[in-house]
This record gives structure tokens, sequence and C-alpha cells, in this order.
């Protein structure tokens, strides 16, 4: 059957539509491609009624990233680390057991990826974090400089660029975890001149995905200490 002029015309019409930037044929929204941010000025502290514990609370809207997993290390001790699921308004709620003064790392991890993670001191609970610093500023760098891939790479380097030496202790995990070393084959303590730099090896073999906190540790001429999550995969 031959298609007569109001087919042809009727056609026509609807291609002219879907090219229209008006027409009601919409393309499907592209995911997101950003990492999950973290609003620090939106965490908070508050006690709770068990000794030691306190819960760290990001308010509405501090965490972009709805259904993501807010994962907390505390850096000054052995345990777990806490998890809590951000509330479709951005908030979240994790109780963990704290000292004053601890730090602790926060990250957000969504299937859009991870969050840079963060380190701050919990000063008191009940207050607000405080954002960590380094003794040794930039002039001491480490790269990665917060988190290490087994997938794209299996060492650390630490490079001085103070104007004096500084000695790096022995790296080591924040838990033994079978599986995980780092630093073998080097000599510890390195006493780095400034300018140079010493590759860290790191091996993490744990038979399934892992994530542990490997820290860099300064003893002179201050002390200083950088975490690196190491995450290993199958």
């Amino acid at each position: 059957m031959r298609p007569t002029p109001y087919t042809r015309l009727a056609c026509f019409a609807l291609a002219l539509c879907a090219l229209a930037a008006g027409c009601s044929i919409s393309p499907k929204p592209e995911p997101p491609t950003a990492k999950p941010k973290v609003e620090m000025g939106s965490v908070v502290t508050k006690p709770t009624n068990s000794y030691g514990n306190c819960v760290v609370a990001g308010d509405p809207g501090a965490v972009d990233t709805v259904g993501a997993i807010v994962r907390i290390y505390d850096l000054d001790n052995d345990q777990p680390a806490a998890e809590g699921l951000v509330k479709p308004d951005g908030s979240f709620s994790i109780e963990l057991f704290l000292t004053d003064g601890d730090e602790l790392r926060l990250q957000v991890i969504a299937d859009i990826g991870r969050s840079e993670p963060i380190d701050a001191i919990a000063t008191e609970c009940g207050k607000a974090l405080k954002l960590s610093t380094h003794a040794l500023g930039d002039c001491l760098l480490v790269s990665p400089q917060a988190e290490l891939d087994l997938a794209k790479g299996q060492s650390l380097e630490v490079a001085n660029h103070c104007a004096s030496s500084v000695q790096i202790e022995a790296p080591a995990a924040r838990v033994a975890v079978p599986g995980l070393t780092v630093g073998q084959g080097g000599t510890w303590p390195a006493v780095l001149a400034p300018g140079s730099s010493v590759q860290v090896q790191v091996s993490f073999q744990p038979g399934g995905v892992a994530e542990e906190i490997v820290f860099i540790e300064a003893s002179s001429p201050q002390q200083d200490r950088r975490p690196i999550t190491v995450i290993a995969g199958p």
C-alpha cells in the first residue's frame, strides 16, 4: 500500500517533534558522574546514653548522595569502621566509641564512586569536629595523598620538600590484617634529605574486597602522621 500525502506529512511531523527542543519526547537523564561530597560544617557529634559512645551526625543536606554509605574509622583505636546510611534528606547518624582527641576518617561510598577521605578531630562529644592539620604541612608529600587503590598501583611515594631532613618510621597498618603488608623490603627508619623520596610497597591479599588504613609517620623534625586508606579487590 502506497503512503498517502497525509501519512508522509504525519511521519515528517513526528520527526520534527523528536528533534525539537520543546518536544515532549525527553532524553533519559544522565547519571551523575561527580564523586559524593560531604559538607563538614553540617557534621556534629552528639552524646548518647552509652558510656564512651558518641553519635557522629550529619544534618540535612550534609551529604549530596542519597542512599550512600558513610564510613567512619577511628584512627586512634582498633575498632572496625562504623557505618550509616544517608537518608533522603541528606542526613546520617552513626554511633561509635570515642575518646576526646581521637582522629576520625570519614568517607562516603556510593555507586557513583567514593568521596575524598576527610580527617577530623573529635575534640569533645557534643561539639563540632575540627579538621585535622599536619605539622609538616605540604613540605612532606605522600602520593597518593589519602587513598591507594591496589588495582591502580601497589606503592606510595613519600617525598621530602622540607628545608631539613625528615625521619620516616616503619610504615604500619592501623590494625593487623591477614594478607596486608606495608613497607616490606625497605630500611626503616628512613632519613629523607631535602628533595629526596622513598617508595613504600603495599600488598593486600585478603581473598575478597576489603580495605584498611595504613600510617606513614614522621618522627623528626616534628611528629606527623599521614593515614592512607588501602583498597583491595579479589
